[in-house]
């Protein structure tokens, strides 16, 4: 059929390819590039106002003083609620 001459010829393509594919996706260059990036972009850095407003539900948690935060999320949560009902009825009656 093809000869010792072909089946060299594959025996050096199929360890040429892992090899190159394993040298290129592990390069450090590529790592940095894609992966290192892309993690900073899905799980960007706290910044220092939403480390300060965790702090201070803590330091409200801990001195009991949460009740008025809670009614004003729960307020807020109904005035969402109220503009997405209104707005979805809107654009129910407009279509």
């Amino acid at each position: 059929m093809g000869g010792w001459v072909l089946e060299v010829a594959k025996m050096a393509l199929y360890l040429t390819f892992p090899v190159a594919a394993f040298h290129v996706f592990n390069s450090p260059e590529y790592f940095e590039k894609y992966v290192i990036e892309k993690k900073r972009e899905m799980y960007p850095h706290e910044d220092e106002l939403y480390r300060e407003e965790v702090n201070q539900l803590f330091r409200d948690m801990n001195n009991g003083n949460l009740d008025n935060k809670i009614k004003q999320f729960n307020k807020m949560e109904s005035e969402r609620k109220n503009r997405q009902e209104t707005n979805a009825a809107t654009a129910t009656a407009t279509n």
